[in-house]
């Protein structure tokens, strides 16, 4: 399957044109559904319970664990990249 096909009219063609429409599948409708309307619990590890629970929410269990994972030190030094410019607009706003 290409993408972009030749046009052998004036006409241009969109590359968009061919490929399937990736709306969302009931699959995952469903998936989300069974995930809100489940009971809460009283987790200690989020990224240990969504690694046992990748069976029962395979695409939700992904996306978290993919957000989880990312390192604590990360947004820590955002934080304080963040916290720093604003410190130094005080500092220099002759107000």
């Amino acid at each position: 399957m290409t993408l972009i096909q030749a046009s052998t009219s004036s006409e241009k063609t969109n590359m968009f044109d061919n490929i399937t429409d990736i709306t969302p599948t009931s699959s995952s409708d469903d998936e989300l559904q069974r995930y809100l309307a489940a009971d809460v619990e009283d987790v200690k590890d989020g990224l240990m319970w969504w690694h046992e629970q990748r069976a029962k929410f395979p695409r939700l269990s992904r996306m978290a664990r993919d957000y989880l994972s990312i390192p604590g030190e990360v947004l820590i030094v955002l934080a304080f990249i963040l916290g720093a410019d604003t410190l130094f607009h005080s500092y220099n706003c002759r107000c």
